[in-house]
């Protein structure tokens, strides 16, 4: 029930700090974080420059602050999964090849004219990419420590 409030209340939030400009003060962070999520979203700078010619700094740096917590979502939500995995191994049901790769997310029709619905389009789109890479670095993982257990017994 946490993870669906924070879904439900984060792109909310983010909307209302852009809208308030609170956040204007760390632009220089948020283009840094911008430029180093580049890298896995190479259309993001070309984003946040519309969204800060649109919306203004307010938004573009909330926008900034939180496409980084939608690419930590998925590591933090791995090792959550992982810790838990450990605590429990036995109960675990091995994993199901047809469970793997069943999400896709559709990356057009971004539009940054109107700041609530942009924050919750990137927020539930880009959400649905953050949980494949966290099931997938779950999977993986999950994988290296049925490796290393089988090694070690």
């Amino acid at each position: 029930m946490k993870t669906i409030y924070i879904e439900v209340i984060a792109p909310f939030l983010f909307a209302y700090l852009g809208s308030s400009n609170v956040l204007v003060s760390f632009d220089g962070w948020s283009q840094r974080l911008v430029s180093v999520l580049a890298w896995i979203w190479p259309v993001l700078p070309a984003q946040y420059e519309l969204v800060r010619e649109v919306g203004g700094p307010g938004h573009a740096v909330s926008y900034g602050f939180m496409c980084a917590a939608l690419w930590a979502r998925p590591v933090i939500c791995a090792v959550a999964y992982l810790r838990e995995h450990v605590k429990c191994q036995k109960e675990i049901l091995p994993i199901s090849p047809k469970e793997i790769g069943q999400f896709a997310s559709p990356l057009f029709g971004f539009q940054a004219s109107h700041p609530t619905l942009l924050y919750l389009r990137q927020w539930f789109v880009f959400g649905l990419t953050a949980l494949v890479l966290g099931i997938v670095l779950y999977v993986l993982g999950r994988i290296i420590l049925e490796r290393t257990w089988r090694q070690t017994d």
